[in-house]
């Protein structure tokens, strides 16, 4: 599945991916195991926006400039 989403909406995910990473490390009634599969899974998910976003900076810059080619 492919979402479109914008610049802000991505960073925006990313933030709250950052609250709850924050709320998995202090949660003390969370298994050690559980909180650890937690953790995995939203780091690797706010790589690929961070990768995402990368790219699409990338990409935007090269259409400004052979804009104006």
């Amino acid at each position: 599945m492919r979402l479109e989403l914008t610049n802000r909406q991505l960073s925006n995910i990313k933030f709250a991916l950052c609250l709850a990473m924050h709320k998995a490390e202090t949660d003390k009634t969370l298994n050690r195991r559980v909180q650890e599969h937690l953790l995995e899974s939203y780091v690797e998910i706010y790589n690929q926006i961070h990768k995402q976003l990368r790219w699409q900076k990338i990409n935007d810059s090269w259409k400004e400039v052979l804009k104006y080619a």
